[in-house]
């Protein structure tokens, strides 16, 4: 399902559900991403979720992953999230001549093989492509 050749990076055609990146406290981005993707599966295309939109930013690429970098390592004690969204979203960060890096919104937090970050706002980090969290 995720980018992993080197070159340009982009958005899994299909969400996965069996996939489920496991967590960890190395960081979430690493550092020199030059293009981010916003990838987005509704849940009302039949399984597996077909990518519905796919949204590029090249600017303020750093201020996001430092955000994302930025909050805590372990699940908060009251836990809340989106439950019963209509869409998933999984972010694939660029790399030059590098493997893309995948995170997904999985279990109230962002993971992949090795890091995970709990908490933070949806709507903050899908305001970088200027779009709402449903979208």
């Amino acid at each position: 399902m995720d980018n992993t050749e080197s070159g340009p990076a982009r958005c899994p055609d299909a969400w996965d559900e069996r996939f489920s990146p496991s967590g960890g406290t190395a960081d979430l981005v690493p550092t020199g991403t030059t293009e981010v993707f916003l990838c987005t599966y509704r849940h009302d295309s039949t399984i597996p979720l077909r990518l519905d939109a796919s949204r590029k930013i090249t600017e303020r690429v750093d201020d996001l992953s430092t955000y994302l970098n930025g909050l805590p390592t372990d699940p908060p004690q009251d836990e809340t999230c989106l439950l019963g969204q209509t869409v998933e979203h999984a972010i694939v960060f660029g790399y030059p001549h590098e493997r893309a890096v995948s995170i997904r919104l999985v279990d109230c937090g962002w993971k992949r093989e090795g890091a995970s970050r709990y908490g933070g706002d949806l709507r903050k980090v899908t305001a970088y492509w200027g779009v709402h969290w449903n979208e």
